[in-house]
């Protein structure tokens, strides 16, 4: 895999690693195939819907961060796939739902997500129509990418234990873990 390489992004030097993955192509990870070089986006905290001061064009900040992810330099790969790490929305309401998937479907490749409590404000319900299909328990999901296991979990549900990754109705996150984890290897 090979050490790092710097992107430029607005002036600013970014290291982007190849991945984590030098572990698992050393001799883990058997169950997920032969792990190959790729790259991925992450971004959070959208908060479609919000219009204060600190940032009055939440809409407009989105587009711009789809934009340049779809900006690839010389040399370089696209990314693979963006994971969305949450609060999408400011509400949970279903206007910025749309409006977000509207600017996200920009990104030219898939795009996976986990909700944040701005997110699940409404139980999730707006959330699970758009993003949780597919999704088990209370939106959380495995996959395998290029030999690198990824897990998704939801740990909005018990906003009141501050994220606790114990009993959620039913679906112990942390059993899940060891479950998924355990059959990737």
């Amino acid at each position: 895999m090979g050490g790092h390489r710097a992107a430029l992004v607005d002036g600013w030097q970014l290291p982007t690693s190849k991945l984590l993955a030098q572990t698992m192509k050393e001799g883990g990870g058997a169950g997920v195939g032969k792990v190959e070089d790729f790259s991925f986006v992450q971004i959070s905290d959208c908060h479609i819907g919000f219009n204060k001061g600190a940032n009055p064009d939440v809409t407009g900040t989105l587009k711009k961060a789809i934009d340049r992810t779809n900006l690839v330099p010389a040399g370089m790969k696209a990314p693979d796939f963006m994971i969305h790490t949450g609060d999408i929305t400011q509400n949970s309401k279903a206007a910025e739902f749309d409006t977000a998937s509207q600017v996200i479907k920009g990104f030219k490749s898939e795009v996976f997500y986990v909700p944040g409590e701005h997110d699940f404000i409404d139980d999730g319900a707006q959330y699970k129509q758009r993003f949780g299909k597919g999704t088990l328990g209370n939106c959380w999901y495995s996959y395998n990418h290029k030999g690198v296991h990824f897990v998704g979990l939801n740990n909005c549900v018990q906003v009141d234990a501050m994220g606790n990754m114990g009993d959620d109705r039913g679906h112990n996150h942390l059993a899940v873990v060891d479950s998924t984890l355990a059959e990737s290897v």
